[in-house]
């Protein structure tokens, strides 16, 4: 690594004076925090949001905050129903020999192999504390040719999704500007999905290597959560690691490496040299008096 780290922003960036935004006081922090004593309330317990350019405090500064209490409410397994307490992880589906061999020219092109299921179930397990992450038999959802019932030819239009129980009938079109292989319809798998949710599931996560469309309007889409139905679906079939270089991706400041001051200077920096952004935002010399 390069960067050591040496030293920590906890307050936030000098992009908050562009915006507008107000950190709270410390006795509002104390309360939020359900510490009534202030006595007791520790700073560095709360570090402050580093408001850093086009997050969401920069481009919606006046969003109400939200306290720790109502957090807990929220995400955190004793405050949830008793039997939703697991997280389920489904691999993406197989398809059967048949249906294999009947779209095998349509087969779309993979430069790298999708991210393997067990290490997105320890990333989970990692990041939702408290959760039961499981993955459930592949076997679960299977991928099939759909045939229109009292016909005898496949459908080009649709795949079937077996659940053991019922096919559920996935829309599917070309890939668009004529690019080979096929994308389903989000929308459908989604409903595959609530298909095999279990009862004490708290979300269910069915990936997906292909590609994926909700509306017609669509090129593509990478996923999408119903949070209602405690079911989302996510593709990775767009996400290439050789972009992130492209697009500046920084493996070194993710989260809570983010709080190192000579990141967050160097990204202020970055923002306030720009006379203005897409949203029209102006630079550092039109900037709105701050309100702190």
């Amino acid at each position: 690594m390069s960067c050591k780290h040496e030293k920590q922003m906890l307050q936030p960036s000098r992009v908050a004076q562009h915006t507008g935004y107000r950190r709270s006081n410390r006795l509002e922090r104390a309360k939020a925090a359900g510490v009534f004593d202030v006595s007791l309330f520790e700073d560095a317990d709360f570090p402050g949001p580093l408001v850093l350019p086009n997050d969401e405090i920069d481009l919606d500064p006046d969003y109400p905050p939200q306290s720790f209490s109502d957090w807990q409410k929220l995400i955190t397994p004793k405050s949830l129903p008793f039997k939703r307490k697991k997280i389920y992880l489904v691999p993406p589906p197989a398809w059967t020999e048949k249906a294999s061999f009947s779209y095998r020219n349509e087969w779309h092109h993979r430069h790298l192999l999708p991210p393997g299921s067990e290490s997105i179930v320890e990333y989970l397990a990692a990041f939702y504390q408290g959760f039961e992450v499981l993955q459930l038999r592949k076997e679960i959802l299977t991928f099939d040719e759909w045939i229109e019932e009292g016909g005898t030819e496949q459908s080009q239009s649709f795949v079937a999704l077996n659940t053991g129980t019922e096919s559920i009938r996935i829309r599917k079109r070309p890939m668009p500007n004529k690019g080979r292989g096929f994308q389903l319809n989000l929308n459908d798998l989604l409903d595959g999905a609530i298909a095999v949710l279990p009862d004490d599931a708290l979300a269910l996560i069915l990936l997906m290597d292909f590609d994926l469309y909700e509306d017609d309007d669509d090129d593509f889409v990478c996923g999408r959560a119903y949070g209602e139905s405690h079911v989302c679906v996510v593709s990775s079939f767009r996400y290439s690691p050789a972009r992130d270089n492209d697009i500046e991706v920084d493996f070194e400041h993710f989260w809570p490496a983010s709080h190192c001051a000579t990141y967050v200077e160097d990204q202020v920096d970055k923002y306030i040299e720009k006379p203005a952004t897409k949203s029209g935002r102006k630079g550092q010399t039109e900037a709105k008096t701050s309100t702190t």
